[in-house]
């Protein structure tokens, strides 16, 4: 008799690496430059894959029904992932040889570049690139005594960038408060690209004649957890030296400013 073996399918957990880059170009930002959003890559099993069941092998260590994993993937923010050493999915919650494979198998690169969200010259939204990672003739070797479930879980980790943009007060003289063309102590308007990680706040305040102090806040905005980006990609799970880790850079493309 044929024992079936479910698959559950469980929401994919997406897990990532990202930068978040703040700057401006010295010009006053009065609308939002930005399409936005609070995610990067999407995921989803493609139908049918995997099946909703499959039979267990009638002899030992062969396989009586193959099946494929296909995990689809579209990036929905406004930074391009590169592939290979930028992107990987792991397929989780089944033991690799009870499978007919093994556990270097079930973690896939992603195959081709996925290109950001953009706005054309229109404003019009032009979607980002989709992709798929495939996990191929997969069966279940061995013999069942009755039903058995396995939850299956495809985790996507991926090196990301957030690019903020804010409008900052620079004076000849950061000490004098008479009024001018703007304020420098003060929360400043920030506006942030499609990304799962972002600058939620801004404040400028006076450091000196020449100095100023720029303090902002980043916040996870989107579904995941955050890994200190790495390439190739590896989101270290339990490796608390490496979790909830960003790089900034501050750019400000403005002559006669260190930062």
């Amino acid at each position: 008799m044929k024992k079936r073996v479910c698959v559950v399918l469980l929401v994919l957990a997406a897990v990532l690496a990202a930068s978040c880059t703040s700057g401006g170009d010295g010009v006053t930002p009065t609308t939002n430059p930005f399409i936005g959003g609070t995610e990067g890559l999407t995921a989803r099993f493609a139908p049918d894959s995997p099946p909703a069941a499959v039979t267990d092998a009638q002899i030992p260590d062969t396989s009586t029904f193959p099946f494929n994993i296909i995990v689809l993937l579209e990036n929905v923010g406004e930074a391009d992932v590169l592939a290979k050493q930028f992107a990987l999915v792991t397929i989780r919650g089944i033991f690799p040889e009870d499978f007919g494979t093994t556990s270097a198998s079930l973690s896939q690169p992603l195959g081709t570049n996925l290109d950001r969200v953009k706005k054309d010259a229109e404003g019009n939204k032009i979607p980002g690139g989709v992709g798929d990672v495939k996990f191929e003739n997969l069966g279940y070797v061995k013999v069942l005594q009755g039903n058995n479930e396995f939850p299956i879980q495809a985790d996507v980790c991926y090196n990301y960038q957030t690019k903020t943009v804010a409008d900052l007060c620079i004076k000849e003289d950061a000490t004098k408060t008479a009024a001018g063309v703007c304020q420098i102590t003060g929360d400043k308007p920030v506006f942030n690209s499609g990304a799962p990680v972002q600058v939620t706040a801004m404040k400028e305040s006076v450091a000196g004649k020449n100095k100023v102090v720029l303090t902002f806040n980043v916040k996870k905005v989107g579904s995941g957890e955050v890994f200190r980006a790495e390439a190739p990609v590896k989101c270290s799970k339990g490796d608390f030296s490496k979790q909830n880790l960003v790089f900034d850079q501050l750019m400000t493309d403005m002559s006669g400013i260190t930062c």
